[in-house]
């Protein structure tokens, strides 16, 4: 009877999305790319969707809540704050 050892099993670590306050928002949307995100605007409005691009002065974002089928370009310079779930739960 032989006995064979077996490394015991590992969860997958999931990737979780962090903002980092000391990149810029630029930085900080590029390494969200492909993540959902919801931004708040410097005229009182938020658009939630998927990060897609990211340039210089806009981002565009995909898959918009409410309005799958439609993307925004958001400037980058109107965002006054970027929410992303960063925590399962």
């Amino acid at each position: 009877m032989s006995l064979a050892l077996m490394a015991p099993l590992q969860a997958e670590a999931k990737e979780t999305p962090v903002v980092d306050a000391l990149k810029s928002m630029e930085d900080n949307l590029a390494a969200l790319s492909g993540k959902s995100v919801s931004l708040h605007l410097s005229n009182g409005h938020t658009v939630s969707g998927k990060v897609a691009e990211v340039g210089a002065q806009h981002v565009r974002i995909a898959e918009i809540s409410g309005k799958e089928y439609f993307d925004a370009l958001v400037r980058i310079d109107s965002i006054v704050a970027l929410e992303v779930r960063a925590r399962g739960g």
